[in-house]
């Protein structure tokens, strides 16, 4: 044994699999342990009066059915049913699990969790409906793969052949298993594995999905090197242990049984503090701070993100940023960096270094290898946390992860510069967190380095791809993504292309090599294929949310339509835009923030922008002054940004008349609202009308004298001055 299974089964990451050899030491209705499958043939063929020449089980099951009818029923209860469970099941019963499989049909086990167990039972045959674990560990579920003598009308799967017919109308419970071999570590004992239910469903799922299951482990007396090899190919490996042995371990590393709830905050450390909280509104206060953090687990991150159909092209090879779904089942493919990377995070020790940044030029891959780089982590049993839209009160949720992990544990950020401020307030108060963020080289070297200071970092630089990156891209390409114009290129013709091309950035590369035309022409043809002046609009309102790294969520989408008069709900909008927009949690996004930078820059007109820009503002004149006191922080961000001097400088191409004619017409709208004035003096000062300026940011520090006020009201002081 070892700590890596006492850790995973404390935070309840362990599901068990229990084999024929298990249910030994338990005692059926006479006296005598449930038969194994010779036994069991034998005592069939004895019932009939055979003389038993070592047919196969399956054999003498069919053909004793046939002969003796419903006497083979009671003879399979008084050996199966009513069970006595070992004291090895009795003691595996008192431990929460978050599910228990068996190939067993013996009721020995379901006796002694209905005895023991601290959780509701929840017992499921192959054909029932699937349930999703529960976070919380209130209950188990006890699967019966093979059936159970409580319910002969179901029928056995005795053999291969037997379970190749029950698989064939796909039993849910059989792909069930699968999945969670993927996603959690597997203890299997009293089996030596040669179960087809879980070698053809394992094998079918991963080739399915693309991914490799964690580390797991099987238990037996002995195992040959074949054996041995064949369970290392499925990230298997062996303990030479009998389930005595396992019970042992468990009752003398965990004398003190932990309850499901132990369990459970083990699993989810926030829980603990969630549990504490007395009154309603301190849980939903509680439930308010943490909402935005996404506690990576594989377990938890497939059952909160809906799978998709085989033969899907997923989204991410369309240019479209990495969803969990897409990490949990390998669509990106590993490229060399990751290993060298993810190495480097696990030597990091938060004494010595807290905060390690991963820099490099838009679209090389920095919010895929970061999903990658937590979610592999978390595999190898860290504490992981991910923040894709910030926090709106981040310093204090960084020291609420900081009060609940006793361990080191790592928290990512999407980018460092919108949180830069918050995290040099908090990092010097960090023990045992690791900050992990990207940002582009450019932010990075010009804003985000020198505010961190003296705080100790590591920065790691993303590199072009290697040649040996390329085959499996292009593996993943053909499994995932539009495969037609490569199919008709040779091997050599597909490797050279995509790695020339990827030389620039690895997202055109991969955009241009799939679509055989340039990154500007694919930008000109999306845009050309919206033919609406309607559908225009709303593409040019999730272009602008995304090239500053946020989402239009569907409230704000459809209160900005109905400004531009258009009737219709968004969704039914973005239905036309398959493809060039996606809904992700209730909000949308366009591909990549460089494709709709580019997209806002270089092909849509000045006019569909300023009508754009202008009823997104409109949007935002609901809410009380400040504004963003009364927003999430997702769409903070937006309005911040939308107002942003720079912002509108740039995608109206420095037309002074046309951006303060914005300004102008949300005087009164946004009249106590500093941030609005703040931009808005920038804008007059960056176009030189000082006097202007001056008065304008002397409105902004009345109606919200915060430091950026007060510092641009003193700067321009000091221009006024040196002017006058």
């Amino acid at each position: 044994m070892n700590e890596q299974i006492k850790k995973a089964i404390t935070e309840g990451r362990v599901i068990l699999f229990l084999g024929a050899g298990a249910s030994i030491g338990s005692e059926n209705s006479q006296g005598n342990n449930p038969p194994l499958g010779l036994e069991l043939a034998k005592t069939i063929a004895s019932k009939v009066g055979w003389t038993y020449q070592d047919e196969p089980l399956s054999v003498v099951y069919s053909a004793a059915k046939n002969e003796i009818g419903s006497e083979l029923d009671v003879l399979l209860t008084k050996l199966y049913k009513h069970c006595k469970p070992s004291e090895s099941y009795k003691t595996i019963a008192k431990f929460p699990w978050p599910r228990i499989y068996t190939t067993n049909i013996d009721d020995a086990m379901e006796c002694a969790l209905n005895q023991h167990s601290k959780q509701k039972v929840n017992v499921k045959n192959r054909n029932d409906r699937i349930e999703d674990k529960d976070q919380l560990f209130r209950r188990v579920e006890y699967i019966y793969l093979n059936g159970s003598i409580k319910t002969p009308d179901q029928g056995f799967v005795f053999s291969a052949e037997e379970y190749g017919k029950a698989s064939a109308i796909q039993p849910k419970w059989y792909e069930e298993v699968a999945s969670d071999f993927l996603q959690c570590v597997f203890i299997f004992i009293g089996t030596n594995l040669s179960e087809p239910v879980f070698y053809h469903q394992a094998e079918r799922y991963k080739e399915r999905a693309g991914i490799s299951a964690p580390l797991s482990y099987v238990f037996s007396p002995t195992a040959t090197p074949i054996q041995i090899a064949g369970f290392d190919s499925y990230g298997l490996r062996h303990i030479q242990a009998t389930l005595d042995d396992f019970c042992y371990w468990l009752l003398s590393e965990l004398p003190i049984i932990p309850s499901p709830t132990d369990i459970a905050q083990n699993r989810i450390p926030e829980l603990r503090s969630f549990l504490a909280k007395k009154s309603e509104k301190e849980k939903l206060d509680y439930a308010a701070l943490l909402k935005d953090v996404v506690v990576v687990s594989r377990q938890t991150l497939a059952q909160d993100t809906e799978a998709l159909t085989s033969g899907t092209i997923r989204p991410f090879y369309k240019g479209f940023k990495p969803t969990w779904r897409d990490v949990i089942d390998n669509v990106p493919a590993e490229l060399s960096q990751l290993s060298i990377i993810l190495e480097k995070l696990k030597d990091t020790t938060p004494t010595e270094n807290n905060l390690f940044a991963i820099v490099g030029p838009a679209g090389s891959g920095k919010s895929t290898l970061l999903k990658m780089l937590a979610l592999a982590l978390s595999d190898a049993g860290n504490k992981v946390y991910f923040l894709e839209i910030g926090s709106s009160n981040l310093p204090r949720v960084i020291r609420e992860l900081e009060s609940l992990n006793t361990e080191k544990y790592y928290i990512f950020f999407e980018r460092f510069d919108p949180i830069k401020e918050d995290i040099k307030r908090v990092t010097t108060t960090v023990r045992r967190g690791i900050f992990v963020g990207a940002e582009s080289q450019n932010i990075w070297h010009n804003r985000v380095a020198s505010a961190f200071g003296s705080i100790l970092t590591s920065v790691q630089e993303l590199k072009e791809i290697s040649e040996t990156d390329v085959q499996p891209i292009l593996d993943k390409i053909r499994s995932y993504g539009p495969w037609t114009r490569l199919s008709n290129l040779s091997p050599r013709q597909r490797k050279r292309e995509l790695y020339d091309k990827s030389k620039r950035q690895l997202l055109i590369g991969l955009m241009e090599t799939i679509t055989g035309i340039g990154f500007e022409q694919i930008i000109v043809k999306d845009f050309e294929s919206v033919v609406s002046n309607n559908d225009r609009l709303f593409f040019v309102l999730v272009c602008i949310a995304t090239l500053h790294r946020t989402n239009l969520s569907i409230s704000m989408a459809a209160r900005t339509l109905s400004n531009l008069a258009v009737s219709e709900p968004p969704i039914v909008v973005s239905s036309r835009l398959r493809g060039i927009v996606e809904i992700r949690n209730e909000r949308f996004v366009a591909r990549h923030p460089l494709y709709a930078r580019k997209i806002i820059e270089s092909v849509i007109d000045q006019e569909l922008i300023v009508a754009a820009i202008t009823a997104l503002l409109q949007a935002f004149t609901v809410y009380p002054h400040p504004v963003v006191k009364s927003l999430d922080k997702n769409d903070a961000t937006l309005f911040k940004s939308v107002i942003n001097h720079n912002f509108l400088a740039d995608v109206l191409r420095g037309d002074q008349r046309v951006i303060f004619s914005i300004y102008t017409q949300f005087e009164k709208p946004f009249e106590n609202d500093g941030l609005f004035w703040l931009q808005y003096g920038l804008s007059k000062r960056t176009f030189g009308y000082n006097i202007d300026a001056f008065e304008i940011l002397q409105t902004a520090y009345n109606a919200y004298p915060s430091d950026h006020t007060t510092h641009a009201l003193a700067q321009q002081n000091m221009i006024f001055g040196g002017e006058f």
